[in-house]
């Protein structure tokens, strides 16, 4: 959500007739969101199961895209970036996907590393496609690169089983004094 998009932010402050700094402002409004998206999602993901809140997620994220698309100001990206972020955090919470299916051991183990890989090796490819994207279409370019990456992803969780086999009700539990 941010590598992809940083090499873009010049041209995002002459597009919006923005600051720099406002521009710039728009990457902690996402890590913000991304802080707080997992509070919401991980008791909706403990409470309802992993894949509603992903997919929920995922789909709202699809649909910030979109938006941001269109967007005429900063203000209106600022906003969207922290919802941006926010959704995300279902993506986050995924992660415990990994303890719902495998026992702990070396397969656990293998099936974390191999995730671990795959995230890291997003802030070193990313930027190069955000550039080529930015040189050759513009910065919206790269929400529409988020939009296809998403609708896989989203593809992927729709065919793959519910991992956390006990969700419970969501109920408000009020202590006596």
């Amino acid at each position: 959500g941010i590598d992809l998009y940083v090499p873009s932010l010049p041209w995002i402050v002459h597009s919006l007739h923005a600051s720099k700094e406002l521009v710039q402002m728009t990457i902690a409004s996402y890590l913000i969101g991304n802080a707080t998206g997992p509070l919401l999602f991980g008791v909706l993901s403990d409470n309802l199961g992993r894949k509603p809140p992903l997919i929920a997620g995922l789909v709202s994220y699809i649909i910030i895209c979109i938006l941001i698309i269109f967007v005429l100001n900063i203000w209106a990206l600022l906003f969207l970036r922290f919802l941006h972020g926010f959704v995300t955090g279902a993506v986050n919470v995924s992660r415990a996907m990994i303890t719902d299916a495998f026992e702990p051991g070396p397969e656990r183990q293998r099936m974390a590393a191999s995730c671990v890989l795959a995230w890291s090796l997003g802030p070193v490819i990313a930027p190069f496609i955000g550039s080529s994207l930015q040189h050759y279409f513009d910065w919206q370019a790269n929400f529409v690169f988020y939009i296809g990456y998403v609708l896989l992803l989203l593809t992927l969780v729709i065919f793959i089983p519910e991992t956390h086999k006990t969700p419970s009700a969501i109920t408000a539990k009020v202590a006596a004094c």
